[in-house]
Formats: structure tokens, sequence, C-alpha cells
């Protein structure tokens, strides 16, 4: 088969134009996301003890591999379905908790990482990338400013000689309070 002629991943995108960003459609100005990022960074009012959530237990920064999980034992879990969908993270972590109530406080969203510099850059690019609209419609950034004296990680971590591979920073409670980018990360109401 000629490589032209071979399946790509793009193939299967919806047909709404992905950006090759977090978001479908297209996000605001880079003036509307600093206005927003600095809206973000300046409202009190968005901290999450002030928009009901209890005390936040402590972030942690892991600096290197976690053990491997025992596969011997199961809990009597079922082994997990898994569907890969295209979109805004906490748009479909929203949508699957809408629709399976009995998964609140049982779901992780993961955060691709920048291990070089705080949040990629969040606060000075105001970008698109998924760190940044993590950023821009959570408490996700107060959590990782925490730990921004571990930044880079490269330097920090070193794992049989591969440096910043496996480093990682847990936070089980950071608050989605915005849309996402493409909707001008307009506030949420409080039951969403």
């Amino acid at each position: 088969m000629p490589r032209n002629d071979r399946p790509r991943a793009y193939d299967h995108l919806p047909s709404e134009r992905y950006q090759g960003r977090a978001s479908f459609g297209e996000p605001p100005a880079k003036v509307k996301r600093k206005e927003i990022a600095d809206e973000t960074l300046s409202r009190d009012s968005w901290r999450p003890q002030n928009l009901g959530v209890p005390e936040q237990p402590e972030s942690s920064f892991f600096s290197s591999q976690l053990k491997e999980l025992d596969m011997s034992v199961n809990h009597g879990h079922l082994s997990p379905e898994i569907k890969v969908r295209y979109g805004d993270t906490f748009c479909l972590a929203r949508e699957l908790l809408k629709s399976r109530p009995d998964y609140t406080g049982n779901m992780a969203v993961l955060n691709c990482a920048s291990d070089t510099e705080l949040a990629g850059g969040w606060r000075h690019r105001s970008g698109t990338t998924h760190e940044d609209a993590l950023c821009y419609s959570s408490t996700l950034w107060p959590t990782l400013d925490k730990w921004s004296g571990t930044y880079p990680w490269r330097t920090t971590v070193d794992r049989d000689g591969n440096p910043g591979e496996c480093a990682g920073i847990f936070h089980p409670n950071v608050v989605n309070f915005r849309d996402e980018l493409a909707k001008n990360c307009c506030v949420l109401e409080r039951k969403d």
C-alpha cells in the first residue's frame, strides 16, 4: 500500500474542523485569552474553598516512576471498556459525569503537562495547548504553581538514565469552572 493511502489518525475526526489544539472550533484571539487568564488568576471567588468545595487535600509531586501494580491481584473489578473521544478534556469529563453520576469522585483528568516549564508557559504565552486549556478553565494553576521549584523536571528526576520521563504532580481535587476555549471559557453554572 502506498504511504499516502495508509489510514491516518485524523481520518476519523469529527466533521467539525479540528484545530490541532485542545479544543474544537476557533479559540478566542490571543488578546482575549490573555484577558481570560488574567481574570482566572485575579478572581479570589473562584478559589476552590469559595466554590463550595471542601478543603482540598494536598497535591503531591512524584519524582520517580511509581511501583508497578500487581496484576495478579484483582479485587473483583472487570477490565474497563476503553473508548477514545475527541474533544475538550473537561467537557468530556462533565459529559461522562452527567451520563454516569456514580462516577462522581472516581474520575481523573490527565494533564499532558510540560516537564520543562510551569503550566507550559500559560501565563506568558496565552497559548491553546492541552495544559493551557486546563489552566484557563480550572483551579489547576495554583496546584502547579505550588510546585514551581521542581521545574524543569528533567534536571530533578533521573530514572534508569532517562531524565524527566516519569515525574508528575497529582492533585485529587481540581475544580473546573469554565467552558472550553472554543466557547470563550464562559463561566459554568454552579450545577455543572
